[in-house]
């Protein structure tokens, strides 16, 4: 099983306060493991701010995989 690789980067109160707010609305972050796009968009919202996204692996293969729910 694969996972994404960590975001290391700090958040901005802004940063955090977004993924707080997108959650709280119940948005999800659908993505992949070995999506660049989906890792460039992972560090816009720093370390913080991307823990608290709701995040939902669609790779068959990644840790705690929900591609039927992604299809």
């Amino acid at each position: 099983m694969y996972t994404p690789p960590a975001v290391k980067g700090a958040s901005t109160p802004e940063q955090l306060a977004l993924a707080e707010h997108l959650k709280k609305k119940g948005a999800k972050f659908y993505g992949a493991y070995w999506c660049g796009y989906c890792r460039q968009q992972r560090t816009m919202f720093g370390a913080a701010g991307s823990r608290a996204l709701p995040y939902v692996e669609c790779a068959p293969d990644g840790f705690q995989s929900a591609d039927a729910e992604c299809r």
